[in-house]
């Protein structure tokens, strides 16, 4: 009997945080997915909570950092495109605007097969734009 194969899926968040509702959903998300059914990793881009990366650590979560400080740093999301070209995800889950914009470009241009572009704190109502 063969052992299953593992998803690789990414996240990319801006910080890597427990503050902040997206950045504690992003967390949570990844530790409530089974490590046997999926190989996780974890790219912030502009910052990181080292008790939160070295938990996530614990349970055998990668983490990628790109130190990202500014919306003009933009150079350094080629850390990024070399992470998706040499991993080969199998999903790429983006949280919040930033890393949907980046994750969608970035991600189609490395030919990741799925992306998911999970926007979590926009709200529409009484904006006439």
């Amino acid at each position: 009997m063969s052992a299953a194969v593992r998803l690789r899926v990414l996240h990319l968040i801006d910080h890597a945080q427990d503050a902040g509702g997206a950045e504690r959903f992003a967390m949570g998300l990844i530790e409530a997915l089974p490590p046997e059914r999926f190989e996780l990793w974890l790219c912030s881009t502009r910052g990181f909570e080292p008790d939160v990366t070295a938990r996530l650590r614990d349970r055998g979560v990668h983490h990628v950092h790109l130190g990202r400080r500014s919306k003009t740093d933009v150079w350094r999301l080629g850390g990024l495109a070399r992470t998706l070209t040499r991993r080969r995800f199998d999903v790429l889950h983006a949280h919040m605007f930033g890393s949907n914009l980046w994750g969608t470009t970035i991600g189609t241009a490395c030919r990741v097969p799925v992306i998911i572009a999970h926007e979590q704190t926009w709200s529409y109502e009484g904006e006439p734009l």
